[in-house]
């Protein structure tokens, strides 16, 4: 699927804002099904787009997180922690099992 300029900004919103699929693909003008099984495939260009949101967001949690640890909050410190060994986790599942 080639994507429009347009189409890759509602993607990467919907990664960063954590949109359902149905809200997604409502936005893009496509089946919800289509959408998982591209949203499932690695390879592909909408794949690509919606991790870079889920990644920016992922990215401004941190800095939120590392601002508070920064001025003495054990709480987050612990947070982000979690959230590292979390993505470990998912990490490896995913190379094993390409979940």
């Amino acid at each position: 699927m080639e994507l429009t300029d347009k189409q890759k900004t509602i993607l990467i919103s919907a990664g960063e804002f954590e949109l359902s699929p149905e809200a997604t693909a409502y936005k893009l003008g496509i089946e919800e099904n289509f959408l998982i099984d591209l949203l499932k495939d690695p390879r592909s260009q909408v794949n690509k787009y919606y991790n870079i949101g889920k990644e920016t967001n992922m990215f401004d949690v941190f800095q939120g997180l590392k601002k508070q640890v920064m001025e003495g909050k054990t709480y987050a410190a612990k947070l982000m922690e979690e959230i590292r060994k979390n993505n470990e986790v998912d990490k490896i599942i995913k190379e094993r099992f390409g979940i």
